[in-house]
């Protein structure tokens, strides 16, 4: 898991480890994921 993610409550690590290849896929960047209100 990149470190960024262990910064977040686990509850969304566990969300974005669910969707983390897709998010790869795409090139968000968590603080993108944050800004656009789909984690936070």
């Amino acid at each position: 898991m990149p470190m960024e993610y262990k910064k977040l409550p686990q509850s969304i690590q566990q969300r974005l480890g669910q969707k983390q290849a897709r998010i790869d896929e795409v090139g968000m960047s968590s603080a993108n994921i944050c800004y656009m209100k789909i984690w936070c």
